[in-house]
């Protein structure tokens, strides 16, 4: 067996314990500090756009209902993620999580055709580029409850979202003090 011969060689041995090390720590769990998260939870409205509305014998009350019975877009919860810099003012992700119904009467897929954003200023806020996130689809039939990200270049006191012809106002929280 003269082909194992090459395993008396020292620089075999370094060279497969040098593949040895680069294996395991290609392989190996990172521990990573978790990026600071300032969530902020904004009272949930009860809406009867939601849940039908019951019919009443009062012409007022049905105006009033029929007007907040159109709302497709109710925005249930706001957190701001710091965008990794040294300074917060280098960007952040908004993470906006919405309770929406589509009024098209077929699923319509969250994307940036479909929801645009914008700021106070009317500068408009691209969407969080996640590779690997699933599509997500908002049923006609049903409320559905989406969650999505933005960045946000300059920091903003609060943003707009158009959805379906519908405005709504989104009241960005600020920063904690310790970042």
């Amino acid at each position: 067996m003269k082909y194992l011969v090459i395993f008396k060689r020292f620089e075999i041995w370094l060279l497969l314990a040098v593949i040895g090390f680069v294996f395991y720590s290609a392989f190996r769990p990172e521990e990573k500090e978790p990026d600071p998260v300032v969530e902020v939870k904004q009272p949930v409205e009860v809406v009867p756009s939601i849940v039908k509305a019951e019919r009443t014998d009062s012409p007022a009350e049905d105006a009033g209902e029929s007007a907040v019975a159109e709302k497709d877009l109710l925005v249930e919860e706001v957190s701001i993620i710091g965008g990794g810099g040294l300074e917060p003012k280098e960007g952040q992700v908004v993470e906006v999580t919405l309770l929406a119904r589509s009024n098209s009467g077929k699923m319509v897929r969250v994307d940036e055709s479909t929801l645009k954003a914008a700021t106070d200023t009317g500068t408009p806020v691209a969407h969080f580029f996640e590779p690997f996130k699933r599509e997500q689809m908002i049923r006609p039939d049903e409320p559905s409850l989406v969650t999505v990200r933005f960045w946000l270049e300059q920091p903003s006191p609060k943003m707009w979202l158009d959805f379906q012809g519908e405005r709504t106002e989104v009241v960005l929280p600020e920063l904690a003090a310790e970042l």
